[in-house]
């Protein structure tokens, strides 16, 4: 129980070291919806690894217009999941009928 307080505790203090983000530069273009979020949600694997090493490169746009722009979001990372998971299996499927047609 003690640990888990001093963890929480922890948690709260260590929030206070994150950084914040200047939204003012995104208020003066205009707002992206649902076909911005659809690209941003297909380009998600490839966004993540770059921001990793790039702290320019965001996953996600500050600005846009809110349900229709998380629905594409949505929409485009389903889909590549999907992609993702679709190619893993054949090729493990493929892999598998070659072990078993050697042995």
């Amino acid at each position: 129980m003690k640990k888990t307080i001093l963890v929480a505790i922890s948690l709260v203090f260590l929030s206070g070291c994150a950084d914040k983000v200047n939204l003012e530069p995104d208020s003066i273009s205009d707002s992206i919806g649902f076909l911005y979020g659809l690209w941003h949600g297909i380009i998600l694997p490839w966004s993540f690894l770059t921001s990793l090493f790039d702290d320019t490169t965001a996953i996600y746009s500050s600005y846009n217009n809110g349900g229709m722009y998380d629905f594409g979001f949505f929409i485009g990372t389903g889909s590549v999941g999907r992609l993702i998971g679709s190619v893993i299996m054949i090729v493990f499927s493929t892999f598998r009928n070659i072990s078993k047609a050697d042995n």
